[in-house]
């Protein structure tokens, strides 16, 4: 077991060397495998290493909790907090392990719990294979930064999940480079930052999965393709009323991007649309932005820096309001066209920077 100063506490289990090909069992009846201590920074993790050697991982995980008795059992003790001691089940377990392979035959449950596998495979290089993920219902951050940069995963595991939860898929593949296919995302009901920046960083990503919900929440798609330089294609937002920040720098940086998806929103938010499109130097053409009435910062630095398109949108909003479009074509230098801007009444800010 190792701690976050990477001080030896309890190891050498094992005979060292162990010969290539064998295979080494692990067993134990463990309520936690993780303490943060963020009162004395003592924080511990069970963490796995063999010293060069590549391995890959199988079994079912549940047997570290339950010995032998894991048969049947599927469900991860909750986490807890004592005395500023922060209990998790599988944070960072094979973290930062550069000879991982393959976990395709490691067995998780059905449920899970907050913070369950945040951090579990981040940093793992040469991992090539995930698990199956089952779970329907997620629970908060379950799945925070699983597998980031994992710069050898290639495709994704399943995501079946329906319910979702508070930061459940924030930043699980991000920076996992070459990542090409990602999974299908059925959920028609979001929560709070749950795709928050989930792809960002993938940069041999080329399309994306269907994002069918209608019902959004706050800062729901915030960065989930940001810096994706590969992506051409794009899902359809079919929301016609939107959470504050929701589209947050969604697209940010996806410079092989030529179109965008369309947005029929007329029921606005605080900073919705803000970035969503920055720093997309190909775009030639944006969408219609139906909305009658702005709120704070809907538009806010939206194609900023777009320097392809050509012709901005109509825009018909007549109620602004402070800073609904700043910035929103600042650096479009192919910019030929100003739309028509019908509103009679100004508020501060309204127009700062708008070209």
């Amino acid at each position: 077991m190792e701690n976050s100063d990477n001080r030896t506490d309890d190891i050498n289990i094992l005979p060292d060397p162990i010969g290539r090909g064998t295979t080494v069992m692990f067993k134990a009846d463990a309520d936690y495998l993780s303490i943060y201590d963020y009162n004395d920074d003592e924080n511990y993790s069970l963490t796995f290493n063999t010293n060069g050697n590549t391995f890959d991982i199988e079994g079912n995980i549940m047997s570290l909790f339950y010995g032998d008795d894991f048969i049947n059992k599927d469900e991860i003790k909750p986490n807890h907090n004592i005395d500023g001691k922060h209990y998790y089940s599988m944070t960072n377990l094979f973290s930062d392990n550069i000879e991982l392979h393959s976990a395709k035959n490691l067995i998780l449950p059905n449920k899970i719990t907050e913070n369950c596998y945040e951090n579990m495979f981040l940093l793992c290089k040469s991992l090539t294979e995930a698990p199956e993920l089952p779970a329907t219902e997620l629970a908060t951050e379950c799945y925070r930064y699983m597998f980031y940069k994992c710069t050898s995963l290639i495709e994704a595991p399943e995501l079946p999940a329906t319910i979702l939860a508070d930061n459940c898929y924030e930043g699980m593949f991000s920076g996992c480079t070459s990542l090409v296919n990602a999974p299908e995302l059925p959920a028609t009901k979001l929560a709070n930052e749950c795709y928050s920046s989930m792809f960002s960083d993938c940069t041999s990503l080329t399309k994306t999965p269907e994002l069918p919900a209608t019902k959004l929440a706050d800062s729901c798609y915030v960065g989930m393709f940001g810096d994706c330089t590969s992506l051409t294609d794009y899902p359809e937002l079919p929301a016609t009323k939107l959470a504050n920040k929701c589209y947050l720098s969604m697209f940010h940086g996806c410079t092989s991007l030529t179109k965008t998806p369309e947005l029929p929103a007329t029921i606005l938010a605080t900073s919705c649309y803000s970035n969503m499109f920055s720093g997309c130097t190909s775009l030639t053409v944006a969408p219609d932005l139906p909305a009658i009435e702005l709120v704070y910062g809907c538009y806010y630095c939206m194609f900023l820096g777009c320097t392809n398109l050509v012709e901005a949108p109509e825009l018909p909003a007549t109620k602004l309001y402070s800073s609904c479009y700043y910035n929103m074509f600042h650096g479009c230098t192919s910019l030929v066209n100003a739309p028509k801007l019908p509103a009679t009444q100004l508020v501060d800010f309204c127009y700062y920077g708008m070209f």
